[in-house]
């Protein structure tokens, strides 16, 4: 039987220089072989994850029978844990401790069992920029991002803000506050933050005329305290490589691919993973503005 490789539940350790956070690192080699019963298999759609403590991550686990049928079985596998101290799972979802360390889940169903391995970082959990549109078919003004909170615990937003910077902007203060938030964010929870022509439901809006942030190249900076100065808990670039500056404080690792005026950049295989790179953490997709991203095969 095969476990298909692949954080994340998503998310509280600021950026990687300041924070620590860590997340789920998708495979690359598709899966690792898996005794089970004839004809049949169990398959987890990631085959490690690493979390800093108090922090959630879903994970998908899909059975297929010995005539063929796949079955998505994430909310009925049975998932146990070598070290519950460390990380423990139920209902497609792992979770982990207050302790650093490694553990390994095992789930089962039906007689076929798969495992992934956890590793929890001695880091707290933090909210996290899940997904973001520079651009709409409203115009420059019809533009969103979106916060969510990977953690356990509620998160008291109180003081922080939503600030940007323009895509060559190396030197000196953001170069604009976005918002200024205020609040808990709940546990697992999402909220959107848009332009004056975003015609959805959100947390939040600001009233700029051509919006905030730049269409085809832009970053986005979230502190847990004021505009230019306060600690940058999470952060994305993006744009192609000619537009952006590698001395921009907001980059982390490489930079997004830009989302266009029909889909968003989230991050993937799903919400919350973090590996330091925007490049390799957001994927453009189908915007889902105040919902989760769907977790990747």
């Amino acid at each position: 039987m095969r476990v298909v490789a692949g954080l994340v539940f998503l998310t509280f350790a600021g950026c990687s220089s300041i924070l620590g956070i860590h997340d789920p690192v998708p495979g690359t080699d598709g899966g690792v072989d898996i005794d089970g019963p004839p004809g049949g298999k169990l398959e987890i759609n990631v085959s490690q994850l690493r979390l800093d403590k108090r922090q959630a991550a879903r994970i998908r686990v899909q059975y297929t029978s010995p005539a063929g049928g796949k079955t998505d079985v994430s909310a009925l596998a049975q998932l146990s844990s070598s070290d519950t101290g460390v990380a423990t799972g139920a209902a497609g979802t792992v979770s982990s401790g207050a302790t650093a360390g490694t553990a390994t889940l095992t789930a089962s169903h039906a007689s076929a069992t798969a495992s992934l391995t956890v590793t929890v970082a001695n880091a707290n959990c933090h909210p996290v920029i899940n997904e973001l549109k520079s651009a709409g078919a409203g115009g420059a003004a019809d533009e969103w991002v979106e916060l969510y909170n990977p953690c356990l615990d509620a998160v008291d937003l109180t003081d922080w803000t939503l600030v940007y910077r323009g895509p060559n902007v190396t030197t000196g203060p953001d170069s604009s506050l976005m918002f200024s938030l205020s609040g808990q964010i709940t546990a697992g929870g999402l909220e959107l933050y848009a332009g004056k022509d975003y015609a959805g439901a959100v947390d939040g809006r600001w009233s700029d005329a051509n919006g905030q942030m730049g269409g085809g190249a832009g970053s986005v900076g979230l502190r847990s305290g004021p505009k230019d100065t306060g600690p940058l808990v999470d952060s994305v670039l993006y744009g192609a490589a000619a537009d952006v500056s590698q001395m921009n404080i907001f980059l982390r690792g490489t930079p997004s691919v830009p989302p266009t005026t029909t889909s968003s950049v989230a991050r993937q295989p799903f919400d919350g993973t973090n590996t330091f790179d925007n490049g390799v953490d957001f994927a453009l997709t189908t915007p889902t503005p105040r919902a989760t991203n769907t977790p990747a095969q």
